[in-house]
């Protein structure tokens, strides 16, 4: 009989360690989830519709190679001025622009990202041609406006070839600072050549297809877009401007003319993505409406899950909020390098910022895809942040799911569970009673 009785005794040790499991996973699934979100915005503030961001750093590289110059600047030495003040955004060194969050019934977030950036002009060809070929999320403004400037062992094509291969498979931004891109050819041996289907071959190599076309009526102004000027307009650069040296906005060189520009036309129908349009004109034409952007910042990907960024500036002169021309050389020059280096710095830190906050917004979001776009913008990584981002916003929030599935989980096996319990105790104890 005591044998018996101790065969009651473990079987009720067994069953009673059940609901204590239970309860465990119970509580652990809840405390890491909560840990899980806690982490997840431990990188940035929030507090009610502001939000607060650092980025992690940008590398820029100025390409200014001895001897090429440019086509389109007259003063080519304050191109490569404008792309350095640029780097510098302000003196605070930070983005402050509104989220405009449509889907839920709040204030507009206001959002401040810190922006650490450091820039290298780059002077021999040597550093230009390993830079080029092995970057890796980087910015490379080239400040020779349409001449593409070739390696020694490279043909024009080949060397076409690497630069697609930055933007499209090392999350490459590369900026192109006036006229048509890479109309000209400039060899290391100092060889020049006209090239009529540099920007072409680049679109074959992204599986673009983009018109240049100005619109029909001749000398139109563009204006800055709305966005570029609320972004863009942050930005203060150095000029001089009527007998002085003065400090204004980007914002300023408001707008440019189409006799000084080549325009990409944009259909309704078209799939290209634009991260920025940095001047634009909207017309309609037969009763459609069509785009032309002078200057616009274009992602080129070939896969979904890895881009780069374009970023197409023609226009070599420009006009102030009055309409008057720019006649100052130093003051044309400035903002041909200063606004697509402004543009390209945006759209890495701003608009990687721009699309965490609409994902932490989000009425439905991935709080894994979150977290894991805060960790690359933490990084420097952003174009990765933003994917990631994306994802966040649309993709089926897991980490909620998961609680709400676990949650009736252990409360259903602790119900369980404790109903065994009593049922085998009460077994158990009859019989005891019999075995007496």
């Amino acid at each position: 009989m005591e044998s018996g009785v101790g065969k009651v005794s473990i079987g009720k040790w067994k069953i009673a360690i059940v609901p204590f499991v239970a309860v465990y996973i119970l509580v652990s699934v809840v405390v890491l989830a909560g840990l899980h979100s806690a982490f997840a915005l431990v990188s940035w503030k929030v507090s009610d519709a502001f939000v607060e961001l650092r980025s992690g750093p940008i590398a820029l590289y100025i390409v200014d190679l001895d001897g090429v110059g440019g086509v389109r600047a007259a003063n080519h030495s304050a191109v490569v001025d404008g792309a350095t003040q640029a780097t510098f955004i302000n003196m605070r060194h930070k983005l402050s622009f509104p989220v405009y969050i449509s889907d839920r019934a709040i204030p507009d977030y206001d959002v401040n990202v810190h922006v650490n950036v450091s820039y290298e002009v780059v002077r021999d060809w040597p550093a230009y041609r390993q830079i080029v070929e092995k970057a890796n999320n980087t910015i490379i403004v080239n400040t020779h406006d349409k001449i593409l400037p070739v390696p020694e062992g490279y043909t024009k094509e080949k060397w076409i070839a690497v630069i697609a291969d930055f933007m499209l498979n090392r999350w490459g931004t590369w900026v192109h600072t006036g006229g048509l891109p890479f109309h000209v050819v400039r060899y290391e041996n100092g060889t020049t050549k006209e090239w009529n289907q540099g920007f072409q071959q680049l679109l074959e190599n992204a599986n673009l297809n983009i018109t240049i076309q100005n619109p029909p009526k001749e000398n139109l102004l563009i204006d800055f877009g709305r966005d570029a000027d609320s972004y863009l307009g942050q930005w203060g650069v150095k000029i001089d401007y009527e007998f002085g040296n003065h400090s204004i906005s980007l914002s300023n060189f408001f707008e440019v003319s189409t006799e000084n520009c080549y325009c990409i036309k944009r259909t309704s129908q078209d799939s290209l993505k634009l991260l920025l349009e940095i001047y634009a004109l909207p017309q309609t034409e037969n009763g459609a409406l069509n785009w032309y952007n002078p200057s616009v910042a274009i992602e080129l990907s070939n896969s979904t899950d890895r881009y780069g960024v374009f970023v197409y500036m023609s226009p070599w002169t420009f006009y102030d909020v009055a309409s008057n021309m720019f006649t100052d050389n130093h003051a044309n020059g400035i903002a041909m390098g200063a606004i697509p280096t402004a543009a390209a710095i945006w759209c890495e830190a701003g608009y990687a910022a721009k699309n965490i906050v609409e994902a932490n917004a989000a009425t439905q979001k991935d709080e894994n895809m979150l977290q894991k776009a805060v960790e690359m913008f933490n990084f420097g990584n952003f174009k990765q942040a933003i994917i990631f981002a994306e994802k966040a916003k649309t993709a089926t929030p897991s980490q909620l799911n998961v609680l709400l599935i676990c949650i009736p989980i252990a409360i259903t096996a602790f119900i369980i569970t404790t109903t065994a319990i009593h049922y085998c105790n009460s077994k158990n104890e009859r019989k005891g009673k019999e075995a007496k």
